[in-house]
């Protein structure tokens, strides 16, 4: 029998689902997603305990039964949307429009008046999620070539945000590929500033760098300079992405020179891809990025950037290489079309073997923690 949606209950997952919503996530990822701990009821359980991850979980039962579930993940104030799925049983005979639209509307509600935004990552192979949340408001701000792997292909997705109250933009000082990206987004023209910065004889050595292993082989990266400027990055090993760059500089030399070790680093751990925002006040520094390789893919207004308890406005920059696995082809609805033209080749020499660090590598990591 087929459920009809008045039928179907919405309800707060509590640890006590962990077994069946493990169980649910192994279904429909088979085992392929960037945080495995959440196929076994151990991990699932430390997940669906709010004090520990700060993450609240709708489950759609049907009969007792968990066929769908979203989860949203709340961070200062901003609420990240983690992720829908639906039983592969039940794919096709509900309506996930409905569902999702309806997890939207609840938690919309809930955290009116405590957050400023809603934000998450949507996949590209198909454009059905996509026309589902626009209907309700959510638009697409950037676009992150090739930064997923889901079943052995590498995903392209979409940054979207839905916002209670239509953020206006500040001051902005763009390069032309920035300015370019930024009109777009915001469907208006955006001067822009020809900025340069000679880079051929200010690196700063000697660079200290730190690798810190976590559970499940993701890690960390700290990289200091002797003058004091800094750069962190959270890295996934099974997606071989970087994200959550903060650099702390006091120039724009140790800015480079902080960007450039980084992207050693990358090398040597295998990582794909990574993306840094960057204020869309620092045309410097958005040039120095352009000028190491990196492309502005997208442009968020009034955002909070990691680290920072004051929203501004970013610049999107991403970087992806060559990777041995194969791309998922690019779907979009007309929304974000013009998004698909900032997807430009990867650049650097290709992976070899699979697209994530070597066990040699993790060996050397683990080596240098104990």
């Amino acid at each position: 029998m087929l459920p009809e949606f008045h039928n179907l209950k919405f309800l707060i997952a509590t640890p006590d689902d962990a077994e069946n919503l493990s169980e649910l996530y192994r279904k429909v990822y088979g085992r392929d997603y960037p945080a495995p701990e959440l196929f076994t009821p151990e991990g699932m359980k430390e997940f669906l305990t709010f004090e520990r991850s700060k993450t609240v979980t709708t489950i759609v039962l049907f009969s007792n039964e968990i066929i769908a579930s979203g989860t949203y993940q709340i961070s200062g104030r901003t609420v990240y949307s983690r992720g829908f799925m639906v039983s592969p049983v039940w794919q096709g005979k509900i309506s996930a429009k409905k569902i999702i639209q309806q997890m939207c509307h609840i938690f919309g509600k809930f955290f009116s008046g405590k957050v400023d935004y809603f934000y998450g990552e949507v996949r590209t192979e198909s454009g059905k999620i996509q026309s589902i949340i626009e209907e309700i408001g959510w638009v697409p701000v950037a676009i992150l070539p090739r930064k997923d792997i889901f079943y052995g292909k590498r995903e392209t997705e979409f940054l979207c945000a839905w916002y209670y109250h239509n953020p206006q933009p500040g001051s902005l000082k763009l390069t032309p590929k920035a300015a370019q990206v930024a009109s777009e987004v915001l469907q208006r023209p955006i001067t822009f500033i020809q900025e340069h910065y000679a880079s051929h004889s200010n690196l700063i050595v000697p660079i200290c760098v730190e690798r810190k292993l976590e559970p499940y082989g993701d890690f960390h990266v700290f990289i200091t300079l002797p003058t004091g400027g800094k750069l962190s990055a959270s890295l996934c090993h099974k997606s071989a992405n970087s994200e959550k760059v903060v650099i702390n500089s006091n120039d724009f030399d140790e800015f480079y020179s902080l960007v450039v070790a980084f992207l050693k680093e990358l090398f040597l751990l295998n990582i794909v891809y990574t993306e840094i925002f960057i204020d869309a006040r620092e045309p410097t520094e958005q040039a120095i990025l352009e000028g190491l390789g990196f492309n502005p893919t997208g442009f968020v207004t009034q955002w909070y950037a990691q680290n920072k308890s004051i929203p501004h406005d970013y610049v999107v920059y991403t970087l992806h290489r060559p990777s041995s696995l194969p791309d998922c082809p690019i779907q979009t609805t007309q929304r974000g079309e013009y998004l698909k033209k900032y997807v430009n080749p990867p650049i650097g020499t290709p992976i070899i073997a699979k697209s994530s660090p070597s066990e040699e590598t993790l060996e050397v990591i683990n080596a240098q923690q104990s």
